[in-house]
């Protein structure tokens, strides 16, 4: 455990609301139990915590993110996610398999949409040659994993690869989980403002196939 890992825990021990803890878990619809810390406050912490225990490293980096991401309260998974995108310089291809961790282990769109966007997307980026294994994703049982497939292209605008989103976003067309498909509406949304002309003649070409949610979601800005 880094010095960082328990100065958090720490924290967010001393400041626990159980009134908050159990509204917030119901929210979430987990059975992974809360410390009650809303995000402007466990963001206060995490500063102040940092502060004093800055993650200087990457060997301290991923120690960090895995000790607090495997800790029992959720909080601990969203400090995780705040040292692991507020740390850009490791945002690296090097820590490909460690992203990879957190989305075969991310248990709700709470934690998963973090990493595949924020952690996921800008590895692809770096290495375009994880498109391969993220059209194994877009195939995964997994539900979380299917989207994550989706949501690392979230926030490519000018660099996203047309052909991998397209190819992606018809592998999963025919899924009619809630969660697959507002993640199809939303990365066309998103790259709309990009590019509208190509989502809008994706969608005509495709409309047959598109979900009403998807359409809806991914025609906004077109």
């Amino acid at each position: 455990m880094t010095a960082t890992f328990d100065a958090i825990i720490e924290a967010f021990t001393r400041n626990r609301d159980r009134k908050t803890a159990e509204p917030m878990q119901r929210y979430m619809k987990t059975d992974q139990p809360f410390f009650g810390i809303q995000k402007p406050k466990r963001a206060q912490l995490i500063q102040e915590v940092l502060k004093l225990h800055p993650v200087e490293d990457l060997e301290s980096y991923r120690a960090t993110i895995l000790d607090l991401w495997h800790h029992s309260h959720r909080e601990a998974q969203y400090a995780a996610l705040d040292i692991a995108m507020r740390s850009k310089r490791w945002i690296t291809d090097d820590n490909w398999d460690l992203y990879r961790d957190l989305v075969f282990t991310a248990s709700w769109w709470d934690t998963l949409d973090a990493v595949a966007s924020n952690l996921v997307g800008p590895c692809l980026l770096q290495n375009r040659e994880h498109q391969n294994e993220l059209d194994g994703w877009a195939e995964h049982q997994g539900l979380w994993i299917r989207r994550a497939a989706l949501l690392a292209h979230l926030k490519h605008k000018d660099q996203t690869d047309v052909d991998a989103l397209e190819r992606t976003i018809l592998t999963e067309v025919v899924d009619d989980q809630f969660f697959i498909q507002k993640a199809i509406g939303w990365v066309l949304r998103e790259y709309s403002k990009t590019d509208a002309e190509w989502v809008r003649r994706f969608i005509q070409r495709h409309r047959n196939k598109l979900s009403k949610l998807a359409i809806r979601e991914g025609s906004k800005y077109v």
